[in-house]
């Protein structure tokens, strides 16, 4: 996943129709500036990508391959806004947790056009991203008029390159137009593409205004000039919509737990402010936690209206990240690791899983969970 991409860096422009192809840092006093403002980091699992907080000032547009790694849907991401420095974002207080994220189902990882064309994601929050500002969009349904393709549209594109991680750069603006490979999947042969750069905003100038059009993909394994975008269409923009919808659902923060119950297969209630409980209990484990991972399904028809919270027998709440397919009926917590929020804990006790439904028109049901534990003494 992360060694199959290369993604595009653009140099910073002087004016909106230089031609450059190679990435330049941008200068601080930019930052503040559009597509420059709506443009951050997104890193987890000991991945980092670009991403650009378009539309909504809670979601953030990103590729699928930084959250997707050997078959599995990774969840846990934080965000940082348009960053410009030598130290790793988490490191000052930067990040900002992203809750979850949609995607394509049919998006499987590789190499293949077919599959550049489903990498693309977005992320949603419970807190405004960019201090609240986003970035306009334009889209088109075609792969041949979408402005990515016109010779007299400037373009840019803004990330963050795996040799300057934590340093945003850009390249452009240029006129070179992008090609289509197979559906929206596009591609540019005289931009020079870079690792690390995964998920940055493709922009470009239109109406007056700098507005995202598409998401860096890819880029050359020999690291010649070429990078790939997957550009927005309506099927792009559907997606977005949904993470909106995630995104305007949720509240600020969890509320306690309001209702327990102990059994599997139990019937969670429609738009309550009360959890569905399902408990299991630990005992005899000497020492601190020094691993603990969480298998558990949550079946419901649409499961972007779920919180999802692991409770310790201390009372410390955690509440989920959700990874959400297009067409879903389950969220499935496999292998999930908790262990940056119980790690030196004791494990012995009751271990509360909380689901609750936050919008009218489904219900589902949450079965049983098992939590793997290690321990030190």
């Amino acid at each position: 996943m992360k060694t199959f991409v290369l993604t595009l860096i653009l140099t910073a422009v002087s004016s909106v129709h230089s031609a450059t192809t190679y990435p330049t840092a941008v200068a601080d006093y930019k930052l503040g500036s559009f597509p420059y403002r709506t443009s951050g980091i997104i890193w987890g699992n000991g991945w980092q990508g670009s991403g650009t907080v378009a539309s909504h000032g809670k979601i953030a547009i990103s590729c699928a391959h930084l959250v997707f790694n050997n078959g599995e849907w990774l969840t846990g991401f934080d965000w940082a806004d348009a960053y410009s420095s030598s130290l790793h974002p988490d490191w000052v207080g930067a990040g900002k947790p992203l809750r979850g994220y949609w995607y394509w189902t049919s998006y499987s990882g590789g190499t293949a056009s077919s599959q550049f064309h489903r990498d693309f994601v977005v992320h949603f929050a419970y807190d405004y991203l960019a201090g609240g500002a986003h970035s306009g969009t334009v889209r088109n349904n075609s792969n041949t008029a979408h402005p990515l393709t016109r010779t007299d549209i400037s373009k840019m594109i803004v990330g963050y390159p795996g040799s300057d991680p934590y340093y945003m750069n850009s390249v452009g603006s240029f006129r070179s137009r992008y090609k289509a490979s197979h559906g929206h999947y596009l591609w540019c042969s005289s931009v020079k593409g870079g690792p690390g750069m995964s998920g940055g905003g493709v922009f470009a100038y239109w109406s007056g205004q700098w507005r995202l059009a598409g998401v860096h993909v890819s880029g050359r394994a020999d690291g010649g000039l070429g990078a790939g975008a997957r550009a927005l269409n309506d099927a792009a923009y559907s997606l977005m919509t949904y993470a909106k919808r995630s995104a305007d659902t949720y509240g600020a923060e969890a509320a306690p737990v309001t209702s327990a119950a102990g059994a599997s297969d139990l019937p969670i209630s429609d738009a309550s402010t009360a959890w569905t409980v399902t408990e299991t209990t630990v005992k005899d484990t000497p020492g601190v936690i020094s691993t603990i991972t969480l298998d558990a399904k949550v079946h419901h028809a649409r499961p972007q209206d779920l919180e999802v919270m692991v409770t310790s027998p201390a009372g410390r709440s955690v509440l989920l990240p959700l990874a959400v397919g297009v067409g879903a009926t389950e969220v499935s917590f496999s292998g999930h690791d908790l262990g940056h929020s119980f790690r030196g804990t004791d494990a012995n006790g009751t271990w509360k899983l909380s689901v609750r439904d936050q919008a009218e028109g489904v219900t589902g049901t949450v079965s049983g969970f098992t939590l793997h534990i290690t321990t030190l003494d």
